[in-house]
């Protein structure tokens, strides 16, 4: 035992071989941490370990101590090293190598070892064999179109009714048509929070991130029209319909189309997660989550560019851009049975990667603030063309005209990097922050196929 007293460079080498062997061993589908190691060997028949606890490991694996022979037979037991890789190991430590028994007995457990996992192998390979032929989880056609309607209902008769208040008066001007876009905002974030907030049984956290998708994509769409309440004019081009110019029907039918688009591509992503969720456990989950959020979103990016202008584009690459990265990891972290390791240093990155995101928004916002000639030039370039409406029968000069775009252009970007960092930022790095404390993915049960 005075070897274990020992502060060198065995005891350094020798405790990161142990760390390493700890870190690859799984119990449960998680990674095994230093109190389930020591239970592992009790249950393993290994006295020795009934004597120490977590901070022994610790100084141990962090090399402060070497640790003695005794543990390291009972720890290449009880986690099936190989003899020859025990040998090693040992012989780093300045220790004998295994005995004849002990050399038996590492043999026997190793043996052991691979039987079960081939059986397990088996086991694996019957049910996806099984599943194969298997038709997919059946989609409550009833719950998708109960949970549609939930969420279009508010957002949408508002769109309707105050839109046609504001035409019927003839209220076009900037605050008017500024506060009927940040009361929409309002209206449908205050949905989605006052769901999250439901207690009650029929809520899981799948249909948490649902509704957030609807309401991500609802409110970057419509951030557009912060720039359509200086300038009167909309990306769609409704703007330019004869009986619609200088009025705030290009505002309520962008906000019914952007509803429109939000709403089936949440459909989508609910539907395809129901089917996907929790169909390998957690392998492969993070190709799977990108099946699951890729299709929807570029639905919305195709139909972007072919009803809109070559600015839109540019600009809704890099939001849908972030918004896919984001959503794909939530999903991926949702996934049942995932193990996350070093999430510490995840959440880290996730934080850094949301900060560089957000400033190189406020420079791009800032070139566009400087150099609004680029916007100019970029809305005219259309797969479908549309007429031209001259500055002032919008009620403003030429000069005015740019102006106004280059304040819309702050406006726009603002509001869309504030509430991705914010409120998607924040739901990625929590999820993040639940699943590295939880040591996997969440216990949670999935919701029903096709109910979100």
């Amino acid at each position: 035992m005075d070897d274990s007293h020992r502060d060198d460079g065995a005891a350094v080498l020798v405790g990161r071989l142990l760390r390493s062997y700890r870190d690859d061993a799984r119990s449960n589908g998680r990674r095994l941490s230093q109190d389930g190691l020591l239970d592992l060997m009790a249950a393993r028949g290994e006295e020795f370990a009934t004597d120490l606890d977590r901070s022994t490991v610790s100084r141990w694996e962090s090399g402060g101590r070497l640790a003695p022979r005794e543990f390291l037979v009972a720890f290449g037991r009880s986690l099936d090293v190989p003899k020859a890789e025990m040998d090693g190991m040992l012989s780093l430590a300045g220790y004998d190598s295994l005995g004849e028994e002990e050399g038996q007995a590492a043999v026997l457990a190793a043996t052991q070892s691979i039987e079960s996992q081939v059986e397990s192998l088996r086991q694996e390979v019957r049910i996806l064999a099984d599943s194969a032929g298997a038709p997919g989880p059946p989609v409550d056609a009833y719950g998708v179109a109960r949970d549609a309607l939930r969420r279009m209902a508010l957002p949408g008769v508002y769109a309707l009714a105050v839109g046609f208040v504001l035409n019927a008066m003839g209220l076009n001007g900037t605050l008017a048509l500024l506060g009927y876009v940040l009361a929409a905002f309002a209206i449908v974030i205050g949905q989605g929070v006052l769901r999250w907030l439901k207690t009650d049984g029929d809520r899981s956290r799948r249909d948490q991130v649902v509704d957030l998708f609807f309401i991500s994509l609802f409110f970057t769409l419509n951030c557009s029209l912060l720039i359509g309440a200086l300038t009167k004019a909309d990306h769609f081009g409704f703007y330019t319909i004869a009986p619609f110019t200088n009025t705030a029907m290009p505002f309520l039918l962008t906000m019914l189309a952007n509803l429109a688009l939000s709403l089936a591509a949440s459909i989508m992503f609910s539907v395809s997660w129901s089917r996907r969720y929790g169909q390998e456990g957690g392998r492969s989950a993070f190709p799977r989550a990108v099946r699951i959020t890729l299709p929807p979103l570029l639905f919305v990016y195709a139909s972007i560019a072919v009803f809109t202008n070559l600015g839109a584009w540019i600009y809704f690459l890099m939001v849908l851009g972030v918004m896919f990265g984001a959503f794909t990891a939530i999903v991926a972290l949702n996934e049942p049975g995932l193990a996350l390791k070093d999430g510490g240093f995840i959440l880290k990155a996730a934080v850094v990667a949301t900060t560089l995101l957000a400033a190189f928004g406020v420079i791009g916002t800032l070139a566009g603030y400087l150099e609004p000639g680029m916007a100019l030039a970029a809305a005219d370039f259309r797969i479908i063309p549309i007429g031209e409406v001259s500055a002032e029968t919008l009620g403003y000069t030429g000069e005015e005209g740019v102006e106004r775009l280059r304040l819309g252009i702050v406006w726009m970007s603002l509001a869309t990097i504030a509430y991705l960092v914010t409120v998607v930022g924040g739901y990625l790095v929590a999820t993040i922050s639940r699943v590295a404390s939880a040591g996997g993915a969440p216990t949670a049960p999935p919701s029903p196929a096709g109910k979100s």
